[in-house]
């Protein structure tokens, strides 16, 4: 971030966030932030499930993830899931009862998976 401005937003992937009852309206919390990427030529990062740990999760606990392929994904992020875990029991909606949750992170270890869909 420069002068206060964001060098770049990240998102939610548009095609392959599921249903989730908690969280109802993840498609426009992604088209929003891409308008304002588009109107101030920011890059703008999706957050996507890889297709095994997509297709994984959907087998054993009937989520309806849309996995991107390897060749999809543009950055691999190393991260710590222990800052993460910590991070998550600040939130009560993400902290209680969420098997999708845990085993996503325990499906894609200390990884998370990046594509551009916009570059400013």
């Amino acid at each position: 971030m420069a002068n206060g401005r964001a060098d770049a937003l990240l998102v939610f992937d548009e095609v392959c966030i599921p249903v989730i009852p908690v969280i109802p309206d993840n498609r426009s919390a992604t088209e929003a932030p891409l308008l304002v990427a588009g109107r101030h030529h920011l890059s703008c990062l999706a957050w996507v499930v890889p297709e095994r740990v997509a297709a994984q999760l959907d087998g054993e606990l009937g989520t309806s993830f849309v996995g991107r392929r390897d060749t999809d994904v543009d950055i691999v992020v190393e991260v710590d899931r222990d800052r993460q875990r910590a991070a998550i029991a600040c939130h009560a909606s993400q902290a209680g009862e969420n098997p999708v949750l845990w085993r996503r992170l325990e499906l894609t270890g200390d990884r998370e998976h990046l594509r551009w869909l916009a570059q400013g």
